[in-house]
């Protein structure tokens, strides 16, 4: 693989059973519990504050969840998304969220991003532009560090039966309908930050083969790929 190709690692189910350790000498960025399953990553991204407090790292007393998390080698960034009412800056490093009554400490992070743009794709960390998950940060990620062929795994948009992750790591759902209205929700700013990427030459692949995504990019297989 060149050094112009990344691979973004999601959550989703389509990677159930997956050898992370193929990615071992691939570009890789982690997003949220990925990061636990490929210590080789080298970038890390996370805008989701439930990750934080189901990892009990940022504000919490969970000392050696803090320690893991510092010592895994990947460049870390959160996204600071503004536009959510909930979140209230305090300093450089810190900020208060009202939903959970929290003020959450980012300082373990290497960056912290604090874009105002929904949707789209900006080309600078000035101009970082966000989604409703942590992925599509990740992707805006890989267009601003430079990456001309982007594969994304695990990017699927959809549950399998009552499965919503490849991991154990989260509780599986009970309302199936629900949890696809907020995924179809993620999905939204995809199309058009995807058709922005086509014509800036910068390609985009799938390689999951239950991905909604699969209707605006072209799915490749993965085993082929590595």
């Amino acid at each position: 693989m060149d050094s112009d190709s990344c691979f973004i690692v999601g959550g989703g189910p389509s990677l159930k059973g997956f050898d992370f350790s193929k990615l071992k000498d691939q570009t890789v960025i982690a997003i949220n519990q990925a990061l636990w399953k490929i210590p080789s990553a080298q970038y890390f991204i996370t805008t989701d504050y439930t990750w934080l407090l189901k990892n009990q790292i940022c504000g919490f007393t969970n000392l050696e969840a803090k320690n893991k998390f510092k010592k895994h080698p990947a460049e870390k960034y959160f996204i600071l998304a503004l536009g959510q009412d909930r979140l209230i800056p305090i300093d450089e490093f810190h900020c208060r969220d009202r939903k959970f009554g929290l003020t959450y400490d980012l300082s373990l992070f290497d960056r912290v991003i604090r874009p105002k743009q929904y949707g789209g794709m900006g080309f600078s960390f000035e101009d970082f532009h966000y989604g409703s998950d942590s992925g599509f940060c990740g992707l805006q990620l890989a267009v601003i560090l430079g990456f001309k062929t982007i594969y994304l795994l695990g990017f699927d948009f959809c549950n399998s039966g009552y499965d919503t992750h490849y991991h154990e790591d989260y509780t599986t759902i009970s309302d199936v309908d629900s949890y696809q209205a907020k995924l179809d929700e993620f999905l939204i700013p995809y199309p058009q930050a995807l058709k922005e990427l086509r014509e800036k030459g910068i390609q985009v692949f799938s390689c999951s083969h239950i991905s909604q995504l699969n209707r605006c990019v072209l799915y490749v297989d993965l085993e082929k790929i590595l």
